[in-house]
């Protein structure tokens, strides 16, 4: 056998492979195309444009054929994608030479491009009604009233009448000092000046219990007056309501 032989008989091999490997993943992208297709026309009889448009689409990835094209053009129509649907059919166009395929294909763009220029219109009438429009001014803010205020009140019937409650206190105290005092006096173990100082120091701590709730019931009695004067006035805001003089409080009603 000569020496090259070996060589052209792998080679003859080799050209006899190829082309059958080829035909082999054609026939497969054939049939896988075929697939889609039907299932399109099957989405497309049934409504459902924007499925047979994606099927279509897959289909002439796997295998692109001008017939596709055509299809997929009428899912677009259907899907009003004017532009799309032109695309897909100046493509099918440009592959066709038959008269009346042509023809039938020129009408449907004729048809794309009008529905095209009649889309764009009413996009363009929108945003000019848009744009027309005047914007209404924002509502103003609601004002909110502050709640009116309470009385204010002035510390001063609350000190009369903390000073006079004091002093009934003394009062009250200096009183049961007094009457153990007397009793003290009057005890028959007290005698002579033991008995008369307790008499006198009964009659000081009377006298003093006595001014002590005597000056207690008045200011307890003064501060009440005054703080009911203030509340039925809405509180200090006119001082001259009440105030104290050189002869006492006065009070202005």
């Amino acid at each position: 056998m000569p020496a090259g032989m070996p060589f052209l008989v792998a080679l003859a091999l080799l050209l006899l492979v190829v082309p059958t490997a080829e035909a082999q993943r054609d026939r497969r992208a054939r049939s896988r195309a075929d697939t889609l297709f039907h299932a399109a026309e099957i989405a497309y009889d049934e409504g459902r444009y924007e499925a047979a448009a994606q099927l279509l689409e897959e289909a002439i990835s796997v295998r692109p054929t001008a017939a596709f094209q055509f299809n997929l053009g009428r899912c677009y129509e259907r899907l009003e994608r004017w532009d799309d649907a032109e695309r897909a059919y100046l493509v099918y166009l440009a592959s066709i030479r038959d008269r009346a395929q042509r023809q039938r294909v020129e009408e449907r763009l004729v048809v794309v491009r009008e529905e095209s220029a009649r889309a764009r219109q009413r996009e363009e009438e929108a945003r000019a009604a848009a744009a027309a429009v005047p914007l209404e001014p924002e509502p103003e803010p609601a004002v909110i009233a502050p709640a009116p205020a309470g009385p204010s009140l002035t510390p001063t019937p609350f000190v009369l009448g903390g000073v006079g409650i004091a002093g009934l206190a003394v009062g009250g105290a200096l009183t049961a000092l007094a009457l153990d005092a007397d009793a003290q006096s009057q005890h028959p173990s007290t005698s002579g000046r033991d008995a008369a100082d307790a008499h006198a120091r009964a009659n000081d701590l009377a006298l003093g219990a006595t001014i002590a709730w005597a000056v207690g019931a008045g200011l307890l009695v003064t501060g009440t007056i005054w703080l009911i004067v203030e509340l039925s006035s809405g509180g200090s805001s006119d001082g001259d309501r009440a105030r104290i003089s050189e002869q006492g409080v006065e009070l202005r009603f």
